[in-house]
């Protein structure tokens, strides 16, 4: 029992020399971490260098970086054995200027605070026939007991080269599918006018009216395509001109004429005295604007009228138009999400 009592009374290790060693074994951990994670990030293909959060001495930079210095600053580009410095980055990056202003890519990484650095903002350098586009990334890491930070440069030369190839086949495609269709809808229209002239018949008449109001429709499609097209070449312009309002919502419940009776809805008009006999607008593209509402009007109204009412400000000297139906409507939480475009 004495001897049993002893060997539980043993007294420890010395608490000191097992501290000591918990300590040498991570700092072993953490060399080999640091170093087993420059490695990986020597040869990533994203240009990476890395500063002290307080000092913001270089800690670390990969090759791309190095290249990048030796290609786009003052460093000898012979002497491939030539360190790089903290200098010489900051000397090449600075060569990179945001599009929409002049702050300097040295300039965001030498005031950086944390804050979130978006892919979006692209950084372009052009000289002596160098063209190169780069976006930045940056995060902080704990590293060797200090935190730093590490910046990304991500090369969008390419990419931006293949965007713009890429717009304009687009527009060449747009223009074209335009064409394709305005010219075959211009032979029907042809058609349909001559068979208009030559028949007194009323169902004929009223055969002939569909046909050509939905031909009109089709036009109208056309040109929507034709205005986004120049939306995105940033070449839209207005044609504006006296247009008289009622005139305006005459031609187009004639046009949806056939849609409403089909549904069995009713169509009301609602021109409020307050609107000037002329209003000085772009017809073509208010005419579109009302097609598009009525037409979403028509395809989610089951029973019941649909409304469609101007008003005129003279403080703001603004038509101001409403269409109105008795439809399913829009689930509150759906209405901030009416601008955008779904996933």
């Amino acid at each position: 029992f004495f001897f049993f009592f002893l060997m539980i009374r043993r007294p420890p290790r010395s608490t000191h020399c097992i501290s000591s060693a918990a300590s040498d074994v991570y700092k072993r951990q953490e060399e080999e971490y640091h170093v087993n994670y420059q490695k990986l990030l020597a040869n990533m293909p994203v240009g990476i260098f890395m500063l002290g959060r307080k000092n913001k001495e270089l800690l670390f930079y990969n090759k791309v970086i190095a290249r990048l210095a030796r290609m786009h600053s003052e460093m000898s580009r012979a002497n491939s054995n030539e360190s790089v410095t903290k200098a010489n980055i900051m000397d090449a990056i600075n060569n990179f200027v945001q599009k929409k202003g002049k702050e300097t890519l040295g300039t965001v990484v030498q005031n950086w605070q944390g804050e979130r650095l978006d892919k979006k903002h692209k950084y372009k350098y052009k000289k002596n026939g160098h063209k190169m586009v780069c976006s930045i990334k940056g995060l902080r890491l704990p590293l060797r007991s200090q935190e730093s930070e590490v910046f990304f440069l991500e090369d969008q030369t390419a990419f931006e080269e293949l965007s713009k190839l890429e717009s304009k086949y687009q527009k060449l495609y747009v223009a074209s599918i335009v064409h394709d269709i305005r010219s075959p809808l211009n032979g029907v229209m042809g058609i349909i006018e001559k068979i208009d002239a030559q028949s007194n018949d009323p169902v004929v008449k009223v055969s002939v009216d569909i046909a050509r109001k939905t031909c009109q429709m089709l036009l109208f499609l056309t040109y929507d395509i034709t205005d986004f097209s120049q939306l995105e070449a940033h070449k839209f312009k207005a044609n504006p001109e006296k247009v008289v309002v009622k005139e305006v919502f005459e031609e187009i419940t004639e046009l949806l004429a056939f849609n409403f009776e089909t549904k069995g809805l009713i169509c009301n008009t609602m021109i409020k005295e307050s609107v000037p006999k002329y209003v000085l607008t772009d017809r073509h593209r208010y005419m579109q604007i009302l097609l598009n509402l009525l037409t979403n009007a028509l395809k989610f109204t089951f029973k019941g009228s649909i409304t469609i009412e101007a008003s005129y400000d003279a403080l703001s000297n603004q038509l101001i138009t409403f269409v109105t139906d008795t439809g399913i409507g829009i689930k509150q939480e759906d209405i901030p999400c009416l601008l955008y475009t779904s996933d």
